[in-house]
């Protein structure tokens, strides 16, 4: 039997339950790398860029100086989340 073959055996194997871990895993990383990317595009602007926006009026912008006038606020909370997200991922992985 070829490698494609046993790998298509292996998935006759599945049960449904398997498949919603599977989604669950999808949906936990597709989740953990959106929120490193607002953590990375949190911690690249300058103070001084978010700053000229909210005076300028840009939407949201108000929010966003908030933000990065304190990154200690909503840092770790992310980096928490983003970790928690590929733990159980990568535990749901051993799992299936």
């Amino acid at each position: 039997m070829s490698a494609s073959g046993s790998v298509v055996a292996s998935l006759r194997g599945f049960e449904p339950t398997d498949w919603i871990l599977v989604g669950v895993i999808v949906v936990l990383i597709l989740f953990s790398g959106l929120l490193a990317l607002a953590e990375t595009g949190l911690t690249r602007i300058t103070k001084t860029k978010a700053s000229s926006m909210a005076e300028s009026g840009r939407r949201g912008a108000k929010a966003l100086n908030r933000l990065v006038e304190k990154p200690q606020r909503f840092l770790n909370p992310v980096l928490l989340l983003v970790l928690v997200c590929q733990l159980v991922s990568a535990t749901l992985v051993g799992v299936v």
